[in-house]
């Protein structure tokens, strides 16, 4: 992992953005379409490539043939009908003025692994290698290993070339992707394709697609490789961004990674990880266990999963534990479970769920016990803390109770925390009844999820890349700060059109505008024309700064009412969460409109005709949030990083400071009779005092809290709770929607 600081060095010198394509006089197809490919099964069969400008183009696969012609720039498409993995081999042919011929093509699934340089690492340098590189003869397994290269924008193609998996080819690959592939090549009987693109050293960032930008690497190794079809990803990194000091704040960049790749692909794929292992090195105390904190926090994201190794490594003083082959197999746990739906697999080893003080000890919940909880090793259980309220940590005595475990010291007669394997070199004996490892975890404010959310059925039919909805004009500057960007479709019809404007969730720290067909296409059918902003988020600057940024964009689209054919009259806004707070404050707000400013934007209405919104908050005041619903939704740092402070702690205690701010930018405080109408749509779990902190944050009672003050006032209001009530004139937020923006 030193390489790292030399990786620091090469990022300043960035690589070409594409390869050149300076002449198109041949039809050409970029490096992921060849020979020895695996196509992705049950999946639209992507195939494009580049010709002269009007050249006609022809694609025959199987009895599957289809016909386009090259567009102004050179550049095709053709998408085939999804095929069935048959354990046949097949040929395709690409007819222009050239012909094309690719064989020993296979149908199965295909896999992209990821990360820095423990997802790089390759076989022939883990434990075990010789004896596997000479078995590594598998003709359904094929390989594609993508070069480090970084790009300023998305290159078109990279130098690569699909390979079969042989002992020649395969010592220099990933060993946690090939022995991830091979496992599921064994266990489903299916061709499985393997494209390696990782790079060691590298953070997260280069990675990610966050505000309307990518990064180098993103750019050079993973866009060249889209809209190729694909199974899913695994992801090995973190160490980096230890170093780094990220903590807590790499779960925000996981998200942005995973919301950010499934956006470019157009399909919510599935998206398994491998929480980094304990090393003695150079991490400095707490930051190992934050970032694994974080890891496990992204859980909570739908179709991830999380491959814990703690028990893996044979040497602390290295950072690359040379163990991979149990490492791809956990991985390829998940997926077997979640993404192919095998049942009864324990999957996981067990992660912390809730506890329960019971006098003078403490009891632990744990999800994926399996059968029971057991040692290792047999012997008493390790690297268990207890604390009281002060936060002082002792060693505890730790047993097995049936499929929990309970937690005490003499030295802590009042305990109110626990923690486990809580640093650098944790190596716990705590498992499930498949041997799998239990992950390090502390109770104060846990912000882990589980991964427990339905399966995805082997069978299911992605929408693809057409899902996505390229918008009319895209990453329109709206203010001065980078991330003041918006999209904006623009919607058909006579005279000017009503306009619906998405602002993002994420709890203002979070989240991304991306948007695709399905969300935006029944706007523009209905002639709504659509517009999504990002804005700055509450780690950058704290409120006023998201919600005012947001109030600036629809300033600035009203600005544009001329050029972009809107009608002022009729701009709805529509969020969830964060978002949709935000809609509703400027919904309720007075007007911002400073008729006197030098900045023509800041001169134009703040005025909006309705929203419709989900999971939002009608209040951040901690002090009133907390009497509506408990003590539990201050666990969730949308509340204390609003006002830029790092804790919750932090925020109570200053909230005398805070508070005209906590006031100010919570909607309830601005309803009044006359304000436009609104539509609130909520999920049906009304437990109180809320359960944790995501239960909290979206709880119903925001909504019935501001539906009891707007029929007090004569308001519009409308509220959903899915199962429990329901407004009795819409049945969704996308039919009020429309309704209000077609009135006239």
């Amino acid at each position: 992992m030193k390489r790292f600081l030399i990786l620091v060095a090469s990022m300043v010198h960035l690589c070409v953005a594409s390869i050149a394509i300076d002449s198109f006089a041949d039809v050409k197809l970029p490096a992921v379409l060849d020979s020895q490919m695996v196509l992705q099964r049950e999946r639209p069969i992507h195939i494009w490539g580049w010709a002269d400008a009007g050249e006609e183009v022809s694609v025959t696969l199987g009895d599957n043939v289809a016909k386009t012609t090259a567009n102004d720039s050179g550049k095709w498409n053709i998408d085939l009908p999804a095929m069935s993995a048959d354990g046949k081999t097949h040929s395709m042919t690409v007819q222009g003025k050239n012909t094309i011929r690719l064989d020993d093509i296979l149908i199965g699934d295909v896999w992209i692994g990821s990360g820095q340089s423990n997802m790089e690492w390759p076989l022939k340098a883990t434990d075990g290698a010789e004896k596997a590189i000479a078995a590594a003869t598998h003709a359904n397994i094929r390989l594609l290993h993508v070069p480090k290269t970084q790009a300023e924008a998305p290159a078109s193609d990279v130098v690569a070339k699909w390979k079969t998996c042989t002992p020649e080819n395969i010592p220099d690959f990933s060993a946690v992707l090939y022995y991830y592939g091979l496992k599921l090549n064994q266990d489903l009987d299916v061709p499985i394709g393997l494209i390696n693109s990782s790079w060691g050293g590298s953070p997260i960032e280069p990675w990610t697609i966050a505000d309307g930008k990518s990064g180098g690497m993103y750019n050079g190794m993973i866009a060249p490789l889209q809209p190729f079809s694909i199974r899913g990803t695994i992801w090995y990194q973190g160490e980096t961004n230890v170093i780094n000091k990220n903590g807590l704040a790499y779960h925000d960049k996981m998200k942005a990674l995973i919301n950010g790749w499934r956006e470019a692909w157009g399909e919510d794929f599935p998206f398994y990880f491998v929480q980094i292992a304990p090393w003695s090195g150079s991490y400095e105390p707490g930051q190992l266990p934050a970032l694994w904190e974080a890891q496990v926090a992204t859980l909570t994201t739908p179709g991830t999963g999380m491959a814990v190794v703690t028990d893996l490594v044979d040497n602390l003083g290295d950072i690359h534990p040379r163990n991979k082959v149990d490492v791809g197999n956990r991985l390829a746990l998940w997926a077997l479970a979640k993404t192919y739906g095998q049942k009864d697999l324990v999957y996981s080893g067990p992660l912390f769920q809730s506890m329960k003080v019971e006098g003078d000890r403490i009891r632990l919940n744990f999800a994926h016990v399996g059968t029971e909880l057991k040692s290792r090793d047999g012997q008493p259980l390790t690297e268990f803390q207890i604390a009281g309220a002060d936060g002082n940590f002792v060693d505890a005595n730790a047993s097995i109770d049936g499929k929990t475990v309970v937690v005490s010291s003499g030295k802590v007669r009042e305990p109110a925390h626990v923690r486990f394997g809580w640093h650098k070199v944790a190596n716990p004996n705590l498992v499930n009844s498949a041997g799998l490892p239990a992950s390090p975890f502390q109770t104060n404010n846990w912000t882990g999820g589980t991964g427990e959310e339905k399966t995805q059925p082997s069978t299911r039919t992605s929408p693809g890349p057409a899902s996505k909805m390229p918008p009319s004009k895209a990453d329109v500057s709206y203010g001065p700060h980078e991330s003041n960007v918006l999209d904006f479709w623009q919607a058909e019809g006579d005279g000017p059109r009503p306009l619906l404007v998405y602002i993002h969730g994420g709890g203002w720290t979070g989240g991304d505008k991306q948007r695709n067909q399905k969300q935006v296409q029944p706007f523009l059918d209905q002639g709504i024309s659509y517009a999504a902003i990002n804005y700055r988020l509450s780690g950058d600057a704290p409120l006023p700064a998201p919600v005012h940024d947001a109030a600036r964009a629809i300033q600035f689209i009203r600005s544009k009412a001329a050029d972009w054919n809107i009608d002022k009259s009729r701009i709805a806004l529509t969020g969830g969460s964060a978002g949709a707070c935000t809609s509703m404050w400027i919904l309720l707000h007075d007007d911002l409109a400073d008729a006197n400013s030098e900045d023509l934007v800041l001169r134009e209405s703040t005025r909006v005709c309705a929203a419709a919104v989900t999971g939002g908050q009608t209040s951040i005041d901690p002090k009133v949030i907390e009497g509506w619903l408990g003590p539990n939704v201050l666990k969730h740092k949308m509340i204390n990083m609003a006002v830029g402070e790092p804790t919750i702690e932090g925020a109570i205690k200053n909230y005398d400071k805070h508070r005209e701010l906590f006031v100010e930018f919570s909607p309830y405080n601005h309803l009044d009779g006359n304000d436009p109408p609104l539509f609130m749509s909520y999920g049906n779990n009304m437990k109180l005092p809320s359960e944790n902190a995501g239960h909290g944050i979206h709880h119903p009672v925001y909504g019935v809290k501001m539906k009891e003050k707007a029929d007090l006032a004569g308001h519009e209001c409308h509220l959903q709770i899915q199962g429990v009530s329901d407004s009795d004139k819409y049945t969704s937020g996308e039919e009020f929607l429309i309704s209000k923006l077609l009135a006239r």
